[in-house]
């Protein structure tokens, strides 16, 4: 189980990355886009997350034909061995992560709404695929169904299951419980997650009370 900040915001992670519950970070042109960034800058940024120590750092693809994504692909792998690259789930984007899982080369396939999807991930045998959990409740689709039939159909394979689109801190409960190997969440809903309300207020008693239970 992991879970990855899904941002590019690097002042706002660092504040949590000594925390040890951040094992990552995504990031997609839209996330880059909102910190006036863009593919150019992916290698400054991958720098600058590897300095925080995380274990797997998330780049999406660029372009929409199949040699714009594979050359795109190729220069997020050439970054370091901690790259996983996004490729969305297209025809397009199927090929080329055909290929570089083939060539050993760990793919996430991003942009998924369908347990259907699962059975192609699992036949190319990628890294992972990101379903978007809140997305697909918004299209009048069960997310948590979705991810259950998902995560059986993988059960036998490696592909994990990195649930993606979560909007509160119960999303996040429910995408595990629906069988989600890994999620990754915003700053928000991370900050929600590591400052639990009830806790902090438990802590203010303790204090009050010199510690007395």
């Amino acid at each position: 189980m992991a879970i990855y900040f899904d941002s590019a915001d690097c002042a706002q992670m660092r504040k949590y990355a000594s925390t040890g519950v951040f094992s990552g970070v995504t990031s997609n042109p839209t996330i880059l886009a909102r910190q006036g960034l863009c593919q150019q800058d992916i290698p400054e940024l991958y720098r600058t997350l590897q300095e925080f120590g995380f274990d797997r750092l998330f780049f999406q693809t660029a372009g929409c034909t199949e040699s714009d994504i594979e050359e795109s692909a190729r220069q997020i792998l050439s970054l370091g061995d901690d790259v996983v690259v996004k490729i969305p789930a297209t025809l397009e984007g199927l090929s080329v992560a055909a290929k570089v899982t083939n060539e050993g080369h760990e793919v996430l396939l991003t942009a998924v709404y369908d347990s259907t999807q699962a059975a192609i991930a699992g036949e190319i045998g990628v890294w992972g695929l990101a379903p978007y959990f809140c997305r697909m409740r918004d299209i009048g689709k069960d997310p948590e169904l979705e991810l259950k039939r998902m995560a059986r159909t993988l059960s036998e394979t490696k592909t994990r299951i990195l649930a993606a689109s979560l909007r509160k801190v119960e999303d996040v409960s429910a995408a595990f419980a629906a069988g989600a190997d890994d999620v990754t969440i915003s700053l928000s809903v991370a900050e929600m997650l590591v400052n639990n309300p009830l806790s902090i207020e438990a802590l203010t008693t303790f204090e009050r009370d010199g510690g007395r239970i």
